[in-house]
């Protein structure tokens, strides 16, 4: 496939070639919205390919995100720059690109169980029901009765398409699942966790998921469902890993992926409801290709020492 090496700098509001490291497939188009096409352009990550085929779903998943901004009232009370970075994305690291957000909307927005959501319902009852409810809808895709929790795949599963289809995957493989399938129903979400706990690549590593649940609770953690069933948003001990074994001085850093990586997010990067955002170098280190600094995060360590000390 024909590629162009392309300064990120100076990005057009257009359909762009980039040119990257072997294997990790990159693409991004324009959505409907000029402010949106603005806050996705200027933020384009520069670690692999676009196919021009591949441009066009990235123009209909950024309209399939504002549409369910518009048809969901959960979505629509979501601040503008949380939007930008946690809904309208099309990946999180970097797991294969596809066309998930049709898949994903043309199977989640046919459910009864989201229809049966009101439009006044608050994003973490929304991000409860799909842990609970979209790992089934999304097994029946495959034949399969759900998706489960199966250790040590990535980085062979773990892009959304390759989770559904083979009905499991790991830590990662399930997180970036859920996250998708919130970010499609237009709840603000992203991948964290840690490279190395305390600080040992010998000891494992794990990823999570953080959703926004709005200005005054702010970022919270949950695992996807496969992975640690029956946890809430409300008591962070109910996770295996948040205690003082984990956390507390172990050495353990964790990191959220981000989108943005500078300019005015509304604090989407700190974690805070708004503010500004200064320019972002922290990257989200990979335990599957450390190398990689390719992807924008930013360090939460200090959230969850002083959050699962507690535990």
């Amino acid at each position: 496939m024909r590629v162009t090496r392309v300064d990120t700098r100076h990005v057009q509001i257009k359909p762009v070639k980039f040119v990257g490291k072997a294997g990790s497939g990159i693409c991004q188009g324009a959505a409907t919205s000029p402010a949106v096409i603005v806050g996705v352009s200027a933020n384009v990550r520069v670690h692999g390919f676009i196919h021009s085929r591949v441009v066009s779903t990235r123009v209909h998943g950024g309209a399939l995100a504002l549409e369910a901004r518009r048809k969901f009232g959960w979505a629509s009370r979501v601040p503008r720059a949380v939007f930008e970075d946690a809904v309208l994305p099309y990946a999180n690291v970097n797991e294969a690109r596809s066309d998930w957000r049709q898949l994903l909307w043309n199977t989640l927005s046919a459910q009864e169980w989201v229809g049966a959501l009101p439009n006044a319902s608050t994003l973490e009852a929304v991000a409860l029901a799909v842990n609970k409810h979209v790992w089934t809808a999304l097994g029946k895709l495959s034949g399969k009765a759900q998706i489960v929790f199966k250790g040590e795949q990535t980085p062979l599963i773990y892009d959304p398409l390759s989770t559904i289809l083979f009905g499991y995957a790991s830590c990662t493989g399930v997180s970036i699942t859920y996250v998708d399938a919130l970010r499609t129903l237009g709840v603000p979400a992203r991948v964290v966790g840690t490279p190395a706990w305390h600080g040992k690549q010998s000891d494992g590593n794990h990823n999570w998921v953080e959703v926004y649940l709005g200005e005054e609770s702010g970022w919270r953690f949950i695992e996807a469902a496969p992975a640690g069933p029956g946890e809430t948003f409300s008591n962070p001990c109910d996770k295996w890993f948040c205690n003082k074994a984990h956390f507390g001085g172990s050495g353990t850093k964790v990191f959220a992926a981000v989108y943005r990586r500078s300019g005015a997010g509304g604090g989407v990067a700190s974690g805070a409801a708004s503010g500004a955002v200064a320019a972002n170098t922290q990257w989200y280190p990979m335990a599957w290709d450390l190398a990689n600094h390719g992807v924008a995060g930013v360090e939460r360590s200090a959230y969850y020492d002083a959050t699962c000390s507690a535990c």
